[in-house]
């Protein structure tokens, strides 16, 4: 990491470790503390195989806002949690979005293409693109690259279709959005997996869910602020 990108990288962590420490200790409200709470100690929740269950991630808008950084929630079935993170780069529709101690998830606009620290990870993906995952009837090639049995990266093919599911008035942290319901489906090596997408009219992903490699499973992302 270039000298720059550190020191913008630690500020972003300062000023969310402050954000953090007020809402734990000034909400009014019982459910206003696991905001505070899992933003810095979630990364032992995410990387544990079978964790015990977590508290469901719970904020209110006025949270979200008084954070001051954009924020994702996201979910793991496998892992049977629910937390937040908050975006650490972006670059040209890339992001990357991180605990305090470096679990990522890369996102190209929306489209997740690889995370680390899950264990196993999705090292990298060929994904489709926001038009592509938003054309009803449409199919392309998906392909996810994993760590094989050797250390090595293993190639999980797969052929997906598109079908729209309709128009969704989606609520996200007391807000509401006008989303159209994408599904994706793929088969491939390992079996048939689903991902949804609610898609907002500017191409936005507001919510998805995306399937990662046969270990982690699907991974749930809901963009709280932009």
């Amino acid at each position: 990491m270039g000298t720059g990108v550190a020191v913008r990288f630690r500020a972003t962590c300062a000023r969310l470790a402050l954000a953090s420490l007020l809402l734990a200790s000034c909400g009014s409200d019982p459910g206003d503390a696991p905001l505070g709470t899992t933003l810095l100690a979630t990364a032992k929740l995410l990387t544990t195989p079978k964790a015990a269950t977590a508290p469901a991630a719970r904020a209110t808008r006025a949270q979200v806002v008084a954070a001051g950084v954009p924020l994702l929630r996201i979910g793991i079935p496998s892992r049977k949690v629910e937390v937040f993170i908050t975006r650490r780069d972006s670059n040209s529709g890339t992001e990357s979005w991180a605990t305090g101690d470096n679990t990522v998830l890369t996102l190209r606009d929306g489209v997740l293409i690889s995370t680390r620290a899950l264990t196993p990870d999705l090292m990298s993906a060929r994904a489709p693109t926001v038009a592509q995952l938003a054309t009803p009837g449409g199919s392309h090639a998906r392909s996810h690259f994993v760590l094989g049995d050797n250390d090595t990266n293993e190639e999980l093919a797969f052929s997906c279709t598109m079908a729209s599911l309709g128009p969704v008035r989606l609520e996200v942290v007391q807000l509401t959005y006008a989303t159209t319901h994408m599904q994706e489906t793929c088969t491939g090596p390992t079996g048939t997996f689903v991902n949804d997408y609610w898609i907002e009219g500017r191409g936005t992903i507001r919510q998805s869910r995306q399937w990662t490699n046969p270990s982690v499973g699907h991974i749930e992302i809901a963009l709280l602020a932009d």
